[in-house]
């Protein structure tokens, strides 16, 4: 990873991890943080932001129900854990622009490894390899990171 031009991006990630240490937090913190980071109105081209800002919200009261009663005297966990969702956030983007600058950096097609860790691999993809647009994927339903339109992950298909 870190020869591969994610240097950088593998050492905030392990600077964050470290980060997390400190908080002492156990499995139902860490799960509800998980599911607050995962459930999130602020999405890109989410269509109903409202509704999964209302799903959210049952999830960042019982976390911070959980925090004051787990650690009565330490009031400022619950917004210790919430601000390492800004964090995450900071790495995402900044791996997601690195993925975009390698693309400009590397001549020819990604490698396999770096290929395989992104999402969306197709957008990757050299140029002259390409015969046309992906079969089950148009270019003005996919946005980058493998989002659909409103924000959801293209499925499979089913078959008949």
């Amino acid at each position: 990873m870190h020869n591969a031009g994610f240097g950088p991006l593998t050492d905030l990630v392990f600077a964050f991890a470290g980060q997390l240490l400190p908080l002492e937090m156990d499995d139902t913190e860490t799960g509800l943080l998980s599911a607050i980071c995962l459930i999130c109105g602020d999405r890109m081209d989410l269509e109903e932001p409202e509704k999964v800002d209302k799903l959210q919200e049952p999830l960042l009261e019982a976390l911070r129900l959980y925090a004051r009663r787990r650690r009565p005297s330490q009031p400022y966990m619950f917004p210790r854990m919430l601000m390492k969702i800004t964090d995450l956030r900071g790495i995402s983007t900044k791996g997601a622009e690195r993925a975009i600058t390698l693309k400009m950096e590397i001549p020819g097609p990604m490698p396999p490894l770096i290929r395989e860790m992104l999402e969306n691999p197709e957008m990757f993809e050299d140029d002259s390899s390409q015969t046309g647009p992906h079969p089950k994927a148009s270019s003005k339903d996919e946005v980058p990171g493998g989002q659909g339109k409103g924000g959801r992950s293209p499925q499979p298909d089913q078959g008949p």
